[in-house]
């Protein structure tokens, strides 16, 4: 009994298989160091599984050189959609910095699973909050959409790589920045009104010892703020969620 294998059909996986892992890759919730490799293996099987029907055929490839250009393609494709989402949580993470080093905690570090290197402990409470916030808003749903609507926009093979996507991807960089200052904004305000305020003490009172008062009072005044603020700080990031279907729409035009 002979078995028939279409080569198409393997091209057609093997691709998808290489978009859909790339996205993984960079998947919030599962960092590069984060995650057994196993598991992400498993998942992005599993994603291809699903994907691969809907998906049209792979282009014929006359030789290894044309073949090599699509596996190329697929594989950025899937980076550049994975790194945009990817650029939400290095926002927040930054939030958490300053959020963290404005309120004398910079001391006070933890080694990150994901990016390997050691952030204030409040980046790692800001970051969970987004991941909640990011599964709460089927943002994991809007993951596995945009991955079926690539193909829809960009196939196989039709990828081009113009000014207009590293444009997009500057651009959504330094929206990126911008909502993380706009994040720590509220307590970078009080802090700052906080050391001006010991400032004027402690040129009213010199024999004052301003640093031993102001460290603690420093500490338990953003414990306060940042307590009040967490409400509009889950707002403004569930936001930022609902606007990255947006995101990667543009990303994917300017790719097609």
């Amino acid at each position: 009994m002979k078995v028939v294998i279409d080569v198409r059909f393997l091209q057609t996986y093997m691709l998808v298989f290489l978009r859909v892992g790339c996205i993984v890759l960079f998947a919030p919730m599962l960092g590069p160091r984060g995650t057994p490799w196993m598991l992400k293996f498993a998942l992005t099987l599993i994603c291809t599984a699903l994907v691969a029907p809907f998906v049209p055929p792979a282009p014929p490839v006359r030789d290894l050189l044309s073949f090599g250009g699509l596996v190329a393609r697929e594989a950025f494709i899937g980076m550049v959609l994975g790194f945009s989402i990817r650029l939400i949580f290095g926002a927040i993470q930054t939030a958490g910095q300053i959020i963290g080093y404005q309120m004398g905690f910079s001391m006070v570090n933890l080694l990150d699973p994901q990016g390997h290197y050691p952030i204030p402990i409040l980046s790692h409470f800001i970051t969970m909050l987004a991941i909640l916030i990011f599964l709460q808003t089927n943002g994991h749903h809007w993951y596995l959409a945009a991955l079926v609507r690539s193909y829809e926009v960009v196939g196989m093979g039709e990828a081009r790589f113009s000014g207009r996507l590293g444009w997009e991807l500057l651009r959504e960089g330094g929206e990126m920045f911008v909502a993380a200052v706009k994040i720590g904004f509220p307590l970078l305000a009080i802090i700052f009104l906080f050391y001006l305020v010991m400032a004027l003490v402690a040129r009213a009172m010199p024999q004052m010892n301003v640093f031993i008062v102001a460290l603690p009072m420093q500490v338990g005044l953003g414990l306060i703020v940042l307590m009040l603020s967490l409400p509009f700080i889950a707002s403004y990031m569930e936001k930022m969620f609902l606007g990255l279907w947006r995101e990667l729409g543009l990303l994917l035009k300017a790719m097609g």
